[in-house]
């Protein structure tokens, strides 16, 4: 039992470390927004220069 519970513990530290971001880049963006759905960032440049390993640019 208590190796079941270690386990778990194990793959719940794991899942909870696996966060990423989105960043939304369109042409009518604006580098200066927030990089939300209805407010992207206009160049791939400021995507790649916020984001860490693991985010997403799309």
């Amino acid at each position: 039992m208590k190796k079941h519970i270690g386990i778990s513990l194990f793959f719940m530290g794991c899942f909870l470390s696996l966060s990423a971001t989105n960043y939304l880049v369109a042409t009518n963006g604006d580098d200066s927004n927030a990089s939300t759905l209805d407010k992207p960032f206009a160049t791939l440049q400021e995507a790649q220069s916020k984001a860490l390993p693991g985010d997403i640019e799309e």
